[in-house]
């Protein structure tokens, strides 16, 4: 059975040999768009190439449970996700996101990826932790409890696949 071509293809085959034809005939005279639009194919497939490479690198950085120091590789310790909704209190939750953002960047947890749901209801914040101990003291010092800005909140070990 023979291969089947897309609509893409077929042009591009066409193009190609229409341009060998006249290259043999000596009367080939390539239009500007002619000569650019193999190059923008080529930069776009590298671009997504470059993207893609970078997503997969990002995404290796923030779950991987190991980090590469010196050339040796070190157990860190255990993953946490701290998911919380807010109570119903916007302009005290607004005033109290500061010292909330101060309070999880100043700790310098290892591994720390977090930030609000679009809709503003709650957040999730992930990070690596010494034991169950120092994941909970961080989520009991966190100016949200402190203030009782949270409807509901939850802090569990996390094991990313």
């Amino acid at each position: 059975m023979g291969r089947v071509q897309g609509p893409i293809q077929f042009v591009m085959q066409r193009k190609a040999m229409l341009g060998i034809k006249q290259r043999a005939e000596g009367t080939w005279s390539p239009s500007p768009i002619e000569v650019v639009e193999p190059l923008l194919w080529l930069l776009a497939a590298g671009v997504l190439a470059a993207a893609s490479v970078r997503v997969l690198v990002q995404r290796e950085q923030w779950w991987r449970p190991f980090t590469v120091a010196g050339g040796k590789e070190a157990q860190l310790g255990p993953r946490f996700a701290y998911f919380y909704l807010m109570a119903d209190d916007p302009d005290r939750v607004r005033a109290t996101i500061p010292r909330h953002v101060a309070h999880w960047r100043d700790l310098g947890l290892t591994g720390y990826l977090g930030g609000p749901f679009a809709d503003r209801t709650g957040g999730l914040i992930t990070f690596q932790a010494d034991d169950d101990q120092q994941a909970k003291r961080a989520v009991d010092s966190d100016p949200f409890v402190q203030e009782g800005l949270l409807k509901a909140h939850w802090l569990k070990q996390w094991i990313p696949q």
